[in-house]
């Protein structure tokens, strides 16, 4: 019997030193693929470049301590080329990018049963969306922002950005109470709602790796973050290093055309969540 636990255990061990190699040669190749291509990205991707030099810095481990000052080198290169290209985006959305993003950790609470339908329709304002969170950073919320924050039976992207502006309103200490208790509880209401989604998605697409990076930045980690999970994102990655977008789904991303059919907001969010896996399994 002991020697079949021991077995066991070895087996654990030597398939999880693997996911992290894969893991670990993922994310290089995608470092690569974006000191080509760092001039042409949008502040989304800026963002996530600063979310990957946060995660995984502070580690005793070399390898990972290397990435996270290479994303944190190649954010401050693009940083100067969204003032000039993105000016009136960059001043409302800089205090997202100006500085490394801290992580949470990852919290192992229960969350509620789902309370929607699966499918529905998203009929996702981008513009709206982008308004609400500038006013969040700021810590205001407008009536348009509060009326989007309270709807119900949201899905796809409308659901993910109003877990964003929850998650904002958490910092602001000139909300109340009430609010921010309020908030944390349509927080876990909304993220039970979003892992129903993902277990309902065929396609590794963009919604899917945004819905599983919202789950962790919101400290769901463990909810959202498998091993089977991440090797369902590693096979995803292109021969090029980064990941490709969703066709159908352009028209609700404010993204950049990387000339080879990679979405370089799939391709942030995804390289997140595959360090998230290695700094937090």
């Amino acid at each position: 019997m002991k020697v079949l636990l021991t077995l066991i255990l070895l087996f654990v061990s030597y398939s999880l030193a693997i996911v992290n190699h894969d893991a670990l040669v993922s994310l290089s190749r995608f470092l690569k693929y974006m000191k080509k291509k760092y001039n042409l990205i949008t502040i989304d991707t800026v963002y996530s470049l600063r979310g990957l030099q946060g995660i995984l810095n502070g580690t005793d481990n070399v390898a990972y301590q290397k990435l996270s000052e290479e994303f944190g080198h190649l954010a401050e290169l693009a940083i100067p080329i969204q003032k000039q290209n993105f000016p009136r985006y960059y001043s409302s959305m800089h205090k997202l990018i100006d500085k490394s993003s801290t992580f949470i950790i990852p919290t192992y609470v229960a969350l509620p049963p789902p309370n929607i339908t699966i499918p529905s329709e998203d009929h996702f304002d981008e513009k709206l969306s982008d308004s609400c969170i500038t006013q969040m950073l700021n810590c205001k919320l407008s009536d348009s922002c509060e009326n989007l924050e309270k709807k119900l039976d949201t899905n796809s992207y409308t659901l993910t950005h109003q877990i964003l502006y929850y998650q904002l309103a958490l910092k602001c200490k000139s909300f109340t109470k009430k609010y921010t208790k309020r908030a944390r509880r349509l927080i876990a209401q909304m993220v039970s709602n979003m892992r129903l989604e993902n277990k309902l998605q065929t396609k590794t697409n963009d919604i899917y790796a945004e819905r599983i990076y919202v789950g962790i930045i919101t400290g769901y980690y463990n909810y959202f973050v498998t091993k089977k999970i991440i090797k369902r994102l590693i096979r995803a990655q292109t021969s090029l290093g980064c990941w490709e977008g969703d066709p159908e789904e352009a028209n609700v991303l404010y993204d950049t055309d990387s000339f080879d059919q990679c979405s370089f907001h799939t391709s942030g969010i995804v390289a997140y969540n595959i360090a998230a896996y290695l700094r937090f399994q």
